[in-house]
């Protein structure tokens, strides 16, 4: 859904999940021309992004297709750890997106796991298995791992982040949204994204890498 929103404004070239899809011109969760003309990456950058993060996230700032920013999309099992300070150290806005209903985000994980349904893709390995939110148990020691890995990668994100802050002259900034406040906000039918779109700095002058 932030994908999609950010993929609506003009000076946004938004890509998908680089690091995770196997197919780099996934239509969903891969490489977004979106009319811009920016090439993908070739066969030797994309094999090779998990071990070497850097020529990717090279060719995402090199190739922005005449937008104002560009940017991808990264979950924590995307990469190694040890390859997550590249990162944020590459970025100049992070976006942490969050769901203050943990345990929903994990009931969800468990259906997408046991269905193979992963948005509008379907896993042929899972494809067929039947699951049901009212079917998913949240196993205690199984829930407490994901939330504390889940916990794990925000806090070192916003480390690494705050330590760039310090030896870099040029600080990254971070937007905090969470899906209840801000992407589906109670009462409301709009998004309220006003402090992401200030983060940008939307206009002719800026460019740069969002994460």
């Amino acid at each position: 859904m932030l994908v999609n929103l950010l993929r609506s404004h003009p000076q946004v070239l938004m890509h998908g999940e680089l690091y995770h899809v196997t197919d780099i011109n996934d239509p969903v969760d891969g490489w977004a021309r979106g009319g811009s003309g920016a090439p993908p990456p070739n066969a030797r950058v994309f094999d090779q992004r998990r071990r070497n993060p850097e020529p990717m996230l090279r060719h995402v700032q090199c190739h922005n297709g005449g937008r104002s920013v560009v940017g991808l999309k990264v979950f924590r099992d995307h990469l190694r750890p040890h390859n997550w300070p590249v990162l944020t150290g590459w970025c100049d806005v992070c976006i942490l997106l969050r769901r203050r209903d943990t345990h929903a985000q994990y009931r969800s994980l468990a259906i997408a796991r046991r269905t193979g349904k992963w948005k509008s893709h379907v896993s042929s390995v899972a494809s067929g298995s039947p699951a049901n939110a009212s079917v998913v148990a949240l196993d205690g020691t199984e829930y407490g791992m994901w939330a504390n890995n889940n916990q794990a990668w925000y806090r070192t994100v916003a480390e690494q982040l705050a330590a760039r802050r310090l030896e870099a002259s040029s600080a990254p900034t971070i937007v905090e949204l969470t899906l209840e406040d801000d992407l589906r906000p109670p009462g409301d039918q709009k998004p309220r994204l006003e402090k992401l779109w200030r983060a940008l700095r939307l206009g002719p002058s800026t460019t740069g890498g969002i994460i």
